[in-house]
């Protein structure tokens, strides 16, 4: 026997199991590449760059906490990278909207912006925005939201969905329980209620109702209260004429009985001495902030992180309690002054699928519970609240909507009609314009809007 030939196999075979683990470790390090690669949508080693607007950036506390919610993001997805442009105010943002309109801007991949047409026609009239109709029914958005708030957004908006809300403005009625208290007072449950509540503060020496007139925005969530519970003088459901108010339709006047009549019981109250006397030198803040030094036991307004703020910097020496401005009678639900005001926008373009992504996590519980924590007024479902340190009066807030229908809000009205409402409310609270004058202008504003859409967003 050849002993050679016999050897030679013997010699071969470790090679040729070294050679065929080689080839096995290539083929499993290309197919973890091919792995790593599906995970990370521009190559292994790389990043996606998304650009984001975010209105709202002015107070220090909700940049400081809406950086930590895009840090958590970006540790969560290593692939991607969020860069945010924050405006501090409405005409700031209305201002880059404009310019990108015009091409001297790019637009971001997405943004938190306002919902209301100022900031919202142009872009959606363009086609620069994304229907999320898709996005949202297979990810489940509808139901990780609160009740009809797609809804409230599509009344004006048809044919797709472009606006996914984040938070929610929801206006009441802040109360000082150490007067309530030592008064002796109760919530009140009607509107003639919370008026009896106004004339038993007033006899016992108190300013009831603390207001800021110096740019009007305040008063007009003094007229939008009294107005939802006057809905029903016009013979139609509350819900029909609010979903025409918002979506643009002439069906609703602002010269009709529920306009006129909110607006005279604001010049009754004003008359009685329910307000204090000085409100034209005040802003709504202002006007809250003496609500906290004790000025005065009411304040009817928005909550959520900008009332916090406030708090932070002028701390009450009482706790503060929250309620809704009260239904007109017994019974009925009330009909409270709020909206989902910020709202999400995935504009076209190619890193738009990530920009759903990052919407739908900016819809995740744990978001939702951030928000709270961050005392906002999410517009998500939260419903484990455990471990969550919240001031009382942002639980009442919370309890309190979903005890609420969403009335007047008119966030959707154009800067010259908000400006002419504004103006109107500051003339007629100064006894320099009749209600008839007030709301005959405000029909002839909303009227000029109807007669000419905007092709751009207004200036």
């Amino acid at each position: 026997m050849n002993v050679d030939k016999l050897r030679a196999p013997l010699k071969s075979g470790p090679v040729v199991i070294v050679l065929t683990l080689m080839v096995l470790i290539g083929i499993a390090m290309a197919l973890s590449l091919q792995s790593r690669q599906r995970f990370t949508p521009t190559g292994a080693g790389a990043t996606v760059t998304l650009t984001m607007w975010y209105l709202g950036g002015g107070s220090h506390h909700e940049k400081r906490f809406t950086d930590d919610m895009v840090r958590r993001y970006e540790q969560e997805h290593t692939g991607v990278k969020v860069l945010v442009t924050y405006y501090n105010s409405l005409d700031e943002y209305i201002r880059i909207i404009n310019s990108a309109l015009d091409g001297e801007t790019a637009f971001p991949n997405l943004a938190r912006g306002d919902q209301g047409s100022h900031s919202v026609d142009a872009i959606v009239r363009q086609g620069r925005l994304v229907d999320l109709s898709g996005a949202a029914a297979r990810r489940g958005w509808r139901d990780r939201l609160q009740p009809g708030m797609l809804e409230y957004l599509g009344r004006r908006y048809t044919g797709g969905i472009f606006l996914i809300p984040s938070r929610i403005h929801f206006a009441g009625v802040f109360y000082n329980r150490q007067v309530f208290e030592s008064f002796g007072l109760q919530i009140p449950r009607t509107e003639a209620e919370f008026e009896s509540l106004l004339a038993s503060l007033k006899r016992k020496g108190q300013t009831p109702l603390v207001i800021g007139g110096k740019t009007g925005d305040h008063l007009l969530f003094q007229w939008y209260a009294l107005i939802n519970n006057r809905l029903d003088l016009i013979d139609r459901p509350a819900r029909e004429i609010l979903g025409d108010l918002f979506a643009g339709k002439n069906s609703v006047a602002f010269d009709s009985e529920p306009f006129k009549q909110g607006a005279e019981k604001m010049k009754d109250w004003m008359r009685r001495g329910y307000f204090n006397r000085d409100f034209v030198g005040l802003t709504g803040a202002e006007a809250y902030d003496r609500f906290l030094e004790g000025g005065s036991p009411l304040y009817l307004g928005l909550g959520g992180s900008w009332a916090q703020e406030r708090e932070r910097a002028h701390p009450p020496q009482f706790v503060v309690g929250f309620f809704p401005f009260p239904p007109s009678e017994l019974g009925k639900r009330a009909i409270a002054t709020g909206s989902p005001t910020a709202v999400w926008q995935v504009f076209k373009g190619n890193n738009q699928a990530a920009a759903i992504e990052l919407t739908d996590w900016m819809l995740s519980h744990e978001v939702g519970r951030f928000l709270i924590e961050n005392q906002n007024l999410p517009a998500l479902r939260v419903d484990d609240l455990r471990g969550v340190s919240l001031a009382p009066h942002l639980l009442e807030e919370l309890s309190a909507f979903k005890e609420c229908d969403l009335g007047i809000f008119y966030d959707n009205a154009s800067p010259a009609l908000r400006s002419v409402m504004k103006e109107g409310l500051i003339q007629l609270m100064a006894g320099e314009k009749t209600v008839k004058g007030l709301v005959t202008e405000t029909q002839a504003a909303f009227q000029k809007d109807l007669d000419s859409p905007p092709l751009s967003v207004a200036r």
